[in-house]
């Protein structure tokens, strides 16, 4: 008789740190990741709210409905080699629909969205931004000058390394 309750996705796995299971990264909190690479939207070809509803039924597939499980967003502005490379200004309508709907359709999941690295001369865009959200949401949202602040407040050990890791193998040329 050949069962198949015996997965090796068992929840076990979900809960594991960043260390142990290095396919579901962890911040130091236990929430996991989403990283976010919005220098990769091409706005030429769809509205940034096209790539937010994008994430969110990502989120959607991911997520058991039978859980709690939180989510931190871990949202890189930083540009990468062949990726459109978007201004960053012009991705703040990105950061600002994905935040907001996520907060609006999973309120209780979304436990933060770090931006990093925000140029500190960018940080006073994220000032007029925030206010363009629903408080709870903006209150959720973290914003970071540097890669270390991120990795030394937020992330589980060797994360950070995984991360870029990710984010470098997806340079084109």
């Amino acid at each position: 008789n050949n069962n198949n309750n015996n997965n090796s996705n068992n929840d076990d796995d979900d809960i594991s740190p960043a260390t142990d299971n290095p396919t579901k990264p962890r911040c130091k909190d236990g929430t996991r990741i989403l990283h976010i690479l919005p220098a990769r939207l091409d706005l030429s070809l769809a509205a940034a709210p096209t790539y937010s509803l994008a994430a969110a039924l990502y989120l959607d597939a991911l997520l058991r409905r039978t859980d709690a499980e939180r989510l931190t967003l871990v949202c890189d502005v930083r540009g990468g080699r062949g990726w459109a490379n978007p201004t960053p200004m012009s991705t703040f309508p990105f950061i600002r629909s994905t935040s907001s709907l996520l907060g609006r359709h999973y309120p209780e999941r979304l436990e933060r969205m770090i931006l990093f690295p925000m140029p500190k001369a960018a940080m006073w865009v994220w000032g007029a931004a925030q206010k363009c959200l629903d408080p709870n949401t903006a209150s959720k949202v973290v914003v970071c000058s540097e890669v270390a602040e991120v990795e030394e407040g937020f992330l589980e050990n060797g994360v950070m390394g995984l991360l870029e890791g990710r984010r470098r193998s997806f340079f084109v040329g």
